[in-house]
């Protein structure tokens, strides 16, 4: 007795499952791939939220300092309400006269606010009056810092801090910028 093989019957081939077998792994790589990147994502947000964490008090110290400061910024070396100085290497500072007594003049009893900054170690240091005292670290990944005056009466401020600032800004190791501006007393007290 021979059996006869039936063409009706309804079977997997070979390739067929090959196939099969490929398309799943590609929508499940696809579905991976994805969870990945979401979570670089959340990982990448989550370190800016800690790094916006860090900048905002700074910015709000500096610009609450500005906002104390008295004198005339453009005759700087007679009657400074802000000064830079970049000749004291390896720094830049900055250095605020803040009003401290509320006479609204700039006198010998106002001290001045000094913000160090070092590019080299990405630190910057905070002491609240320059005739002395310990500096206090505010941040050590600062990659830029910076306090400029172009109009008389308002400051512009300028922090960059970065995960890790020796290395290169990118998806893990991420970068927040903040700008933002203050007045100073002095533009009325000249």
């Amino acid at each position: 007795m021979t059996q006869q093989f039936r063409s009706d019957r309804k079977a997997m081939t070979l390739v067929e499952l090959i196939l099969a077998i490929i398309l799943l792994n590609i929508i499940i790589l696809t579905g991976l791939s994805m969870e990945l990147g979401m979570r670089r994502i959340f990982s990448s947000t989550d370190i800016e939220a800690q790094l916006l964490a860090e900048a905002v008090p700074i910015m709000t110290m500096v610009a609450k300092d500005i906002n104390q400061a008295v004198g005339d910024i453009v005759n700087v070396p007679a009657d400074d309400a802000y000064s830079y100085d970049p000749t004291i290497p390896p720094f830049d500072k900055y250095y605020i006269r803040k009003d401290v007594n509320g006479n609204g003049l700039a006198d010998g009893g106002d001290p001045f606010a000094e913000y160090r900054y070092r590019a080299s170690t990405y630190t910057l240091d905070y002491r609240p009056s320059s005739t002395g005292g310990s500096y206090m670290i505010l941040s050590d990944r600062a990659t830029q810092f910076s306090v400029s005056a172009p109009v008389n009466g308002v400051s512009n401020i300028s922090l960059t801090l970065r995960k890790n600032a020796s290395l290169a800004a990118n998806y893990t190791n991420p970068q927040v910028t903040l700008n933002s501006s203050a007045q100073y007393r002095g533009y009325s007290y000249n």
